[in-house]
């Protein structure tokens, strides 16, 4: 759940800064920008939207690093990761219960 997490908000980025018709080319140089996104989900601690990062918020939310995570944690994990990205100036807005409330979204 924690790496499906990491996929979703890794193509947001990419949709955010290089647009949702970029794709990957083989033999191509790929722009800075995507160099780094993928740094932030390095599996390094020091790295944004790492593995570690994400289960370290895990433990803070009360989860024990190995148990399952579901994806409104995974949700709540990366909406508290963000808050800790500059470069991105990334807002995760996680919806309870279906509903979406548009004055929630603009704070």
């Amino acid at each position: 759940m924690l790496r499906c997490g990491q996929m979703m908000l890794a193509q947001a980025l990419i949709c955010r800064h290089l647009g949702r018709d970029w794709q990957w080319e083989k033999h191509k140089k790929q722009p800075e920008e995507y160099h780094r996104i993928l740094r932030c989900f390095l599996d390094r601690k020091a790295c944004c939207y790492s593995i570690h990062q994400m289960a370290q918020v895990c433990v803070g939310e009360g989860k024990s690093i190995g148990e399952w995570f579901g994806p409104n944690t995974v949700a709540q994990v990366l909406k508290k990761l963000a808050l800790f990205d500059e470069w991105n100036s990334l807002a995760v807005y996680v919806s309870m219960g279906n509903t979406v409330v548009i004055e929630d979204i603009r704070k």
